[in-house]
């Protein structure tokens, strides 16, 4: 099977996106280079602590937000999360476990990163 996971990256992301997938793949598919299958993957609701743990470390931000926004991911990778350095990463983090007050420094974050 990694034969052919290896040939197309659209196959890659159809892959990412089926609901029934064994969670060896889903792992492999959590080290993806497509950063768009990266992030499906963090949007599954059958994430293994293996592969959400990689995600959390992963360096695009996107991948770690949409992870964050993820209410099923384990609650070990989302206490993980809380400590990003970009906060909207700890604030979705903090929504997904239940809390609803906005991280410290979230609004002067977003203040910055709006006029920018």
């Amino acid at each position: 099977a990694r034969r052919y996971l290896k040939k197309d990256p659209y196959f890659h992301l159809l892959l990412a996106k089926n609901p029934n997938l064994d969670p060896t793949l889903v792992r492999y598919l959590a080290q993806n280079q497509n950063v768009n299958v990266r992030c499906e993957v963090a949007q599954r609701v059958d994430l293994t602590n293996s592969a959400a743990a990689r995600l959390a470390r992963d360096s695009k931000a996107v991948v770690r937000w949409t992870l964050a926004k993820n209410a099923r991911c384990p609650n070990s990778t989302l206490q993980h999360l809380l400590n990003d350095t970009i906060p909207s990463i700890a604030h979705s983090a903090r929504r997904s476990l239940g809390g609803c007050a906005p991280c410290e420094g979230l609004q002067s974050w977003m203040t910055t990163h709006r006029s920018a």
